[in-house]
């Protein structure tokens, strides 16, 4: 299903979803198929109240569950000229990457690769992927 308006992909059915991954496979699309949608818990994290799913050109598939608990990017300070954790093109491809990370299905190389994709289809400048790419590997080694 298409959303007209926003223009987004929408897994709602099991249906859909078999519809969706016949697609998938064929590579027709990549990019985030549901919308990021969260509510804040009393601690300060974010909580999925829908399913993410995303398609990666390398790794294919991924859904991220209802329920799944993120901080959305974890930015020093002195990082946040460059990049907010609230910001449009960071805040789904970090949930991404914290489920990557939390899951353990794949190496923290290949976490930190779907999140500079994903920032990519985000419409992040290419610039600030790659800055943020750089600083996952090298200061997120204690995830």
């Amino acid at each position: 299903m298409t959303n007209k308006k926003t223009n987004k992909h929408r897994v709602k059915d099991k249906s859909s979803v078999t519809y969706r991954e016949a697609e998938l496979s064929r590579g027709l699309m990549t990019g985030f198929l549901t919308d990021l949608e969260v509510k804040e818990s009393s601690n300060g994290n974010y909580k999925l109240i829908d399913d993410l799913v995303f398609n990666d050109k390398i790794l294919g598939l991924i859904a991220v569950n209802v329920g799944f608990v993120t901080d959305f990017a974890t930015v020093p300070a002195i990082g946040r000229f460059i990049v907010r954790n609230d910001e449009f093109v960071i805040r789904a491809p970090s949930v991404l990457h914290d489920f990557l990370l939390y899951s353990g299905a794949v190496t923290r190389a290949e976490a930190d690769g779907v999140l500079y994709r994903a920032m990519l289809l985000r419409g992040a400048p290419k610039w600030k992927a790659a800055l943020v790419y750089v600083a996952v590997r090298i200061y997120g080694g204690g995830q």
